[in-house]
């Protein structure tokens, strides 16, 4: 139970983090624009329409299990190899 939790732990920890980082990447993209060359093309800007694609949940649980696996099979080679013995 307590290799779970941790596993557990570290891969929602990876996932807040890659969730964070990109929402922060996306934040300082808005803030560094150039609004002149919007204000210059706003004719243009105001008449187009764009539609983003999100990743559908599936992928989330997906790579949510797959980080699951990644951190159980390091921290068992970190207790293999550091001597702490036992294995998952």
């Amino acid at each position: 139970m307590n290799v779970l939790f941790r596993v557990l732990c570290a891969a929602t920890g990876i996932h807040i983090a890659h969730f964070v980082a990109f929402a922060a990447f996306g934040y300082m993209k808005i803030r560094t624009l150039e609004w002149k060359a919007v204000r210059a093309n706003a004719d243009i800007l105001l008449n187009e329409k764009v539609f983003g694609k999100a990743p559908s949940p599936v992928l989330y649980a997906e790579t949510f299990i797959g980080t699951v696996l990644a951190c159980w099979v390091l921290l068992g080679n970190y207790k293999l190899f550091n001597g702490k013995g036992g294995s998952l």
